[in-house]
């Protein structure tokens, strides 16, 4: 008598299930998922940007924030992990200082951003802040 070869009855499905899964990661791209045609840009919908891919691009929001603070009555002052923001640049605790003295007028408000901080630099700006008598408001 010949051999009878058993074949699971899941054969079958996990071969479909297997080429659906391949099919899906190649067309995938064309949808801006999967290992298709990926890149900048796939997958937006028009009028989308990309998300920024840099630090340098991430860095900026905040600076063009603290600059635009100037003109409408607010001094942001911005304080990170790395520095001090205030006026779109990295400032000292010093340079800070002398550029709140010669901006800071009764009709301004500063605002107060921690942007992941450490907190002894944060208290450090709080405390020039308190002895220089400005009053201050903490943005979230």
């Amino acid at each position: 008598m010949a051999q009878e070869t058993k074949r699971s009855k899941h054969t079958g499905t996990k071969v479909t299930v297997t080429a659906a899964a391949i099919l899906a990661l190649l067309a995938g791209g064309h949808f801006g998922l999967g290992i298709g045609r990926g890149g900048e840009g796939a997958g937006l919908l028009p009028g989308q940007n990309a998300p920024a891919q840099n630090a340098a691009e991430t860095t900026a929001e905040p600076a063009q924030e603290a600059e635009a603070g100037k003109d409408d009555g607010v001094l942001a002052v911005t304080v990170r992990e790395d520095g001090v923001l205030y006026g779109g640049k990295t400032v000292t605790l010093s340079e800070l200082e002398a550029a709140l003295l010669s901006d800071y007028t009764e009709e301004k408000t500063v605002t107060l951003t921690d942007d992941h901080a450490i907190k002894s630099a944060y208290d450090e700006v709080t405390a020039l802040l308190d002895k220089l008598s400005i009053p201050y408001t903490t943005a979230e």
